[in-house]
């Protein structure tokens, strides 16, 4: 009778180990399933990151050129501007002030 519970009490005990290591095994198992999908989740976020940093330098780019192509047009318009004013202040001392269409538009 004795040998009859030693066995089922082995046999429990190997149950337990067996079992035991089993949720080890499962453990470890899904350790590294999380690792790896953190990894490529991660890898997923730089992806994500990275499009969107050349998308922005795309666009920084594109304004920066626009913006320079604005600049050179304000300063064409005041160097225009600059000989307007200087075509203006010399009317009055034109000897055909008083006949010179430009002046009487400019006086009305």
């Amino acid at each position: 009778m004795n040998e009859i519970i030693l066995s089922v009490i082995a046999a429990i005990s190997g149950g337990g180990v067996a079992g035991l290591l089993s949720v080890i095994q499962r453990r470890k198992l899904i350790q590294g399933q999380t690792k790896k999908l953190n990894a490529e989740a991660e890898s997923i976020q730089i992806k994500s990151l990275t499009e969107a940093l050349e998308a922005l330098r795309e666009d920084y780019n594109r304004l920066a050129s626009e913006g320079e192509k604005l600049k050179n047009e304000i300063d064409k318009l005041k160097r225009e501007q600059t000989k307007l004013r200087r075509a203006i202040e010399r009317i009055k001392d034109c000897t055909d002030a008083d006949n010179c269409p430009v002046a009487k538009e400019l006086k009305n």
